[in-house]
């Protein structure tokens, strides 16, 4: 609380200063104004009210899903599923056995020319085939060869005589390639996996049209 209280000094203009006198008096913090003037002031906690707290609010977000993309993948499975029982039978067409007189191997061939095959199973050089082929001593299921550009398909087997057998010229010795299994051709190569069977050496009866050459 502040009182007025006249001065009994007079300046030389005649001009009579009050002088504000603070009452010793301890104010409440309650009922005590603010002084905006020099007075040092003891901060008094107020609890404030009315004031906007920011509030953080986390935020889920939850990428969908379509249906469609539920739907790909699903083929997409599918059709892998399907790959791999496809690879899994043709592995299985593939497997390889071994005989006491037999051999199987599996190779790539360019074509299923009788050529080919008899390169990549009787290991045949390309002069040895046409020599072969020229004395009539290459046979397909049976059959005399007519042509050495003739395709082989699964199951065929060419005979390559050798020679007749001393103690009965009505058996010849000859080696034999069985075509046993055909996979696919292979996008990027164009080449043919083939499962072969080889027999070096096999007895078998004579062919009716063969004449057995004058120094056998």
């Amino acid at each position: 609380m502040f009182s007025l209280v006249p001065s009994l000094n007079t300046g030389p203009l005649g001009l009579t200063r009050s002088l504000f006198v603070c009452s010793r008096s301890l104010l409440s913090p309650q009922s005590s104004p603010s002084l905006n003037s020099g007075v040092s002031q003891a901060r008094v906690p107020v609890e404030a009210s009315g004031i906007l707290t920011p509030k953080l609010t986390c935020v889920c977000v939850t990428r969908g899903k379509s249906k469609k993309s539920r739907k790909n993948k699903y083929s997409q499975k599918q059709n892998d599923d399907d790959d791999d029982t496809e690879d899994e039978d043709e592995d299985e067409d593939m497997k390889l056995e071994t005989g006491s007189d037999f051999r199987e191997l599996k190779a790539r061939v360019p074509s299923l020319r009788i050529d080919a095959i008899l390169k990549s199973g009787l290991n045949m050089s390309r002069n040895k085939v046409e020599s072969a082929f020229y004395d009539s001593r290459i046979r397909i299921n049976g059959k005399k060869l007519l042509k050495k550009s003739q395709q082989c398909h699964m199951g065929d087997e060419i005979d390559v005589i050798k020679i007749v057998a001393r103690d009965n010229p009505n058996n010849l010795y000859v080696s034999r390639v069985v075509v046993v299994a055909l996979g696919d051709t292979a996008e990027d190569e164009e080449k043919v996996t083939v499962k072969l069977r080889r027999y070096p050496n096999l007895l078998v009866e004579c062919y009716k049209d063969y004449k057995v050459p004058q120094q056998e």
